[in-house]
């Protein structure tokens, strides 16, 4: 769950929240937040899994098995990423200059909205 104190200004509790997949031993996310777009990953599989993106393009890992860092530790460039077995993986695009920024709300309350699809 994303908290108000793990953002750092305002523009950024601005989010969405889907549900990637939650079947067959992996469950992912899609969060959308302003200037990034962050994939959560969880394999729970005792083999390795490939995962569909949905957009083909460079995404900065964050956490990979058993690596997990606050700067990229890796890069990975396509649509369809594999997970290791039995771990996490946190993927990170920039959209800041790809995507407009959506509009923030003046009042001191995040607003998320959080909806469901299963891929």
């Amino acid at each position: 769950m994303i908290s108000r104190d793990s953002v750092n200004t305002k523009e950024e509790c601005n989010f969405n929240i889907w549900e990637m997949q939650a079947a067959n031993g992996i469950v992912s996310y899609y969060i959308e937040s302003v200037g990034r777009d962050i994939v959560v990953i969880y394999n729970s599989n005792t083999t390795a899994k490939t995962i569909d993106l949905g957009v083909d393009t460079t995404y900065e890992i964050y956490v990979e098995g058993s690596l997990a860092s606050a700067t990229p530790i890796n890069e990975f460039v396509g649509q369809n990423y594999e997970i290791a077995p039995i771990s996490a993986t946190v993927l990170v695009r920039n959209t800041a200059t790809t995507q407009p920024n959506p509009p923030v709300e003046e009042d001191d309350g995040c607003k998320s909205s959080v909806s469901s699809t299963v891929a």
